[in-house]
């Protein structure tokens, strides 16, 4: 606060003089005289007496007089002395004056610049305080403190006087406008000795101490001055005490002072950031809330402080909405290192709660790599991850945590079995077993979840075509007598027979199917039973093999089920028993013709009648199969047998006319093939090579092969094979032609036929990997097409997502099919957002709203693009799509949008906007319980945030009461039960 503060000059008393004639005077005598005048404060009467004497110093003096008597006319005869540039001896004297007179007005340039042109010893050495304080307090009223400084430390090097007071206060208002406190401090202690500046000296040391951090000084001796401090200052001084009561701990005392304060002005941001400090500190959250929020600019230290202060006070008025933009805003800056980190922890946590963005936590973990925290982050995402039954996310989590604890092991195992398991419902086996196996990892052997998790692990290892890992779990297990009194346990030994069956190991094979069907068991009786028997059959045993096959159709005879037949009666075939071989399969005869194998065990049958030289029957036998059967692959195979029969019997032109049809049936294929070389040796035999001659230049048949017509030959079977739907045959037959041709011309072809007769074969992983072999090979067409599209769908059913965005992407860059191309655009932005490329779904989404869509379609479309907004942090703009498809709460989208629209009431604190929300939706939900049931627990959650636990946990009673799962993994019963236990 400046001051201005001069001594009153005391005014000399009047003299009055009696009148003398100036003629009796001489000009020296009238000049004393009005100096006389002058010198004692007669200013008026002295300068009538100078005006009469003609002299240059008698009209300096009038001047001067006219200026101490503040007479109308003295600016006027100052500019005009000032002007002439009129010397005299009291010139300076007069400036000093004139400067005077404007210090007085509070013109302080003027009279500074005035000052500037005199000298101390223009003036009396009486007045010499006074023209240094002036000096001074004029500069440092015009800003400039250097220029004052040193009149006023001048002043102080005079012996003490009247003005020495004033010139400390002076010195130590500098150095506090300047914040230097410590220099302040010394000279407001000097000027407090004077009563006159005690009051005002002793608020500003208060401010200085307060500035130096000592607030134990501040709260001992403010409060004292609340009733005489004057009333412009109060609220300041009211602020400090506030101020340093909040930094000594005492909220109470704080809280009080701030309210002496009275009302904040929004100009004031260190007003508001004190006022918001003082609140959030007594727990009033909300006054806090608006303090902090009326604070216009948050970029400098103070605002770090308040955004991080007012993220946490909207975390305690239940809007984390809010609070995840306030700790954003307050890690962004840098002056506190330790709220910086905090902060952006803490809304790396918000946006993961509120939006499922895991990049707050990716963030964080950069910028802190060495944090204690990361753990701690990563079973927090562990835990909601297991929550939300995302058990490929819970897994990845802990696989970051070092060394977990056994409350984070027994979860991991849960985490593992549990997405083990979807994976194998979806068929993907491999993936299945590495997850089956880590379920186990941290277990012994005796325990009975470990043993349960390792069996499926070998499940998946043998659906998978690890045979020898498979076998290597089963034996083990079996060691141990594991799962015992479990279906899983009793199965054991067939199990790893079957394993080591696959492997070839036929001997080892046999001897734990015998321990299996020793033990009696039911359940895979008959399978063990037959393959069995198909381990003699493969070490060659076949008078064993024939007598083990007849105990499977002694205990489990079935007309349709024709394996046993077949493979018993190959058995007596290469035993030599060909009278028994034609009884076993002619009971094949009544089986279905659509039965698995009937037209392999039918053509067996005509070879077996063939061997008995019953050639009628073996002709018999072969129409019935050509006739009964869509596969031409064996209508060729059958026609070719009975045209063997027709020769045998030398009816030459009835086995032409076979021939002759099998070529024409499935030209250039190996059965074509056998067919000509038939043809030919007829024809010799007739002596009529010239008709063959003539046979092969109609039909243009090349007799001897090329390699490359060799590999065309290879393949059209291979195609015949498949085409008739005989993908376990047309697998042999094309892995054949691959491996044997591996740069054939339709090797692209073969991987397609390949790969859609693994999937046939319920193969699904082989399935993918051959699909996108045929879309590298083939690189475009209608089949590599196909291949791209199916192997998008198949790696989106084995939740590989990313193959599956991949695989969309390569159909939508080749897709020449309409229908292909849309299936393109919609897979794109679905595998996107599944494989957590938020960014590549909502462009994804955003190119297939462009296209044509169906209602439906765009709705679905429009849902992802908003859920992908939203785990990207983009809240604003996923909230108004949700609206938009709020707007239809009885469809699955919209009952979703309308679930997410109230768990955001919920999270931004809005709870009555939430009630009517979940009360509205029960009134229009249609048939979508499951969300409106979510709406209810997010209603509950509501009345426990407001503090009302009986209203929540009733809510949440009601929904046990009326809520009728609809699946097995339906999660409502147990969120609810988990809610109520928490309570």
């Amino acid at each position: 606060m400046r001051l201005n503060f001069l001594p009153a000059l005391a005014a000399a008393a009047i003299l009055v003089f009696a009148p003398v004639h100036a003629g009796a005077q001489t000009r020296a005598q009238s000049f004393q005289e009005a100096v006389n005048l002058y010198e004692n404060g007669v200013y008026e009467y002295a300068r009538t007496i100078f005006e009469k004497i003609d002299d240059p110093l008698a009209g300096a003096y009038a001047v001067l007089c006219a200026i101490r008597s503040d007479a109308p006319d003295c600016d006027r005869l100052f500019r005009e002395f000032d002007q002439e540039g009129l010397s005299s001896a009291i010139g300076g004297r007069i400036r000093y004056e004139y400067a005077s007179r404007l210090f007085g007005k509070k013109d302080y340039a003027g009279a500074l610049a005035l000052l500037s042109t005199v000298s101390e010893g223009d003036i009396p050495s009486s007045s010499v305080a006074e023209y240094r304080y002036k000096r001074g307090y004029s500069a440092s009223a015009s800003g400039n403190y250097d220029a004052a400084i040193p009149w006023f430390v001048k002043l102080n090097e005079l012996p003490k006087n009247s003005l020495t007071a004033p010139s400390r206060y002076e010195l130590g208002y500098i150095a506090y406008s300047r914040k230097e406190f410590g220099t302040a401090e010394k000279w407001f202690k000097l000027s407090a000795r004077d009563k006159r500046f005690s009051a005002i000296s002793e608020y500003y040391l208060l401010e200085c101490r307060f500035n130096a951090g000592d607030y134990a000084y501040v709260v001992k001796n403010g409060p004292a001055m609340m009733e005489t401090v004057p009333s412009e200052r109060r609220a300041r001084l009211a602020r400090i005490i506030s101020e340093s009561y909040l930094v000594q701990g005492d909220n109470a005392q704080a809280l009080r002072y701030l309210q002496m304060q009275g009302e904040v002005s929004a100009e004031s941001r260190a007003d508001l950031f004190h006022s918001g400090s003082v609140k959030y500190a007594v727990g009033d959250y909300a006054g806090a809330v608006a303090d902090f929020s009326r604070m216009k600019d948050r970029s400098d230290s103070l605002g770090q402080i308040a955004s991080y202060e007012l993220g946490y006070s909207y975390v305690r008025t239940g809007n984390k909405v809010a609070a995840a933009e306030a700790f954003a805003d307050a890690s962004r800056l840098s002056f506190d290192k330790t709220i910086k980190e905090d902060a952006l922890f803490n809304y790396a946590k918000l946006a993961f709660d509120l939006n499922s963005d895991t990049a707050g936590f990716d963030a964080y973990m950069a910028a802190y790599p060495s944090t204690e925290k990361k753990e701690q982050i990563y079973n927090y995402l562990a835990i909601a991850a297991l929550n939300n039954h995302d058990y490929a996310s819970a897994i990845e989590a802990y696989s970051n945590i070092d060394e977990l604890n056994p409350e984070q092991k027994g979860n991991f195992m849960k985490a593992n079995y549990l997405r083990a398991s979807q994976l194998a419902a979806g068929g993907a086996w491999s993936d299945a077993a590495t997850a089956f196996k880590s379920a186990a990892f941290y277990l012994p052997k005796q325990d009975r979840f470990g043993q349960l998790s390792r069996y499926w692990q070998a499940e998946s290892l043998f659906n998978s075509g690890n045979y020898a890992g498979a076998a290597e779990i089963y034996t083990d297990l079996f060691n141990l007598s594991a799962l015992d009194n479990r279906k899983e346990g009793k199965v054991l030994s067939y199990n790893a027979g079957c394993s080591f069956y696959n492997l070839k190991k036929y001997e080892t094979a046999s001897k734990w199917l015998d321990i299996y069907l020793a033990s009696k068991d039911g359940v895979c009786r008959k399978d063990a039973l037959t393959r069995r028997a198909d381990c003699d059959f493969a070490r060659h045993n076949y008078k064993a093999a024939a007598t083990a096959y007849g105990k499977v159709l002694a205990e489990y005879e079935d007309a349709n089920d024709i394996y046993p037949y077949y493979q018993q009666g190959l058995a007596y075939g290469l035993s030599g028993n060909k009278n028994a071989k034609v009884n076993v399969l002619s009971k094949v005869r009544k089986a279905s013709s659509e039965a698995p194998l009937y037209a392999e065990a039918m053509y067996e049958l005509g070879r077996a009648y063939m061997d008995q030289e019953n050639n009628n029957m073996a002709v018999s036998t072969f129409e019935a199969l050509a006739t009964s059967t869509s596969d031409n692959t064996f209508v060729a195979k059958a026609v070719i047998g009975e045209g063997m029969a027709y020769r045998n019997m030398q009816n030459y032109e009835q086995a032409v006319s076979c021939y002759k049809r099998v070529v024409d049936l499935v030209p250039g294929s190996e059965f074509a093939e056998e067919a000509v070389m038939a043809l030919n040796s007829i024809y010799q035999t007739t002596n009529q090579p010239e008709k063959f001659l003539e046979y092969v230049q109609s039909k243009n048949l090349s007799v001897g092969r090329t390699d490359e017509e060799k590999a065309a030959v290879y393949f059209n079977t291979a195609e015949q094979i498949y085409l008739a739907g005989n993908y376990a045959g047309a697998e042999a037959a094309l892995l054949r032609y691959l491996n044997d041709y591996p740069s054939g011309a339709k090797r692209g072809d073969a991987w397609f036929y390949l790969a859609d007769s693994y999937r046939n074969l319920g193969r699904n992983e082989k399935a993918c990997q051959a699909y996108k072999q045929a879309v590298e090979v083939l690189g475009d067409g209608s089949f590599a097409e196909s291949a791209a599209y199916n192997y998008a769908r198949l790696s989106s059913e084995l939740m590989h997502y990313d193959e599956a965005y991949e695989g969309f992407c390569m159909l939508e860059r080749i897709a020449k099919m309409d229908e292909n191309k849309h299936a393109a655009v919609l897979g794109k932005a679905a595998s996107a957002f599944m494989a957590r490329k938020f960014d590549k779904a909502v462009e994804a989404a955003d190119s297939a709203l462009a296209t044509p869509l169906s209602v439906q379609e765009e709705r679905e479309i429009s849902f992802i693009k908003a859920k992908a907004l939203l785990s990207s942090s983009r809240r604003a703009e996923a909230f108004e799509i949700f609206r938009k498809l709020a707007a239809n709460p009885s469809t699955g989208e919209g009952a979703e949008s309308t679930y997410m629209l109230i768990r955001d009431y919920c999270d931004s604190g809005k709870y009555t906007e939430m009630q009517n929300a979940v009360y509205a939706f029960a009134e229009k939900c249609g048939n979508q319980t499951y969300w409106l049931a979510k709406s209810f627990i997010v209603l509950g959650d509501g009345f426990r945030e407001q503090g009302n636990t009986a209203q929540a946990r009733k809510t949440w009673e009601s929904i046990l009461q009326g809520y009728k799962p609809s699946s097995a993994d339906d999660d409502i019963i147990e969120t609810v039960n988990k809610r109520i236990a928490s309570l």
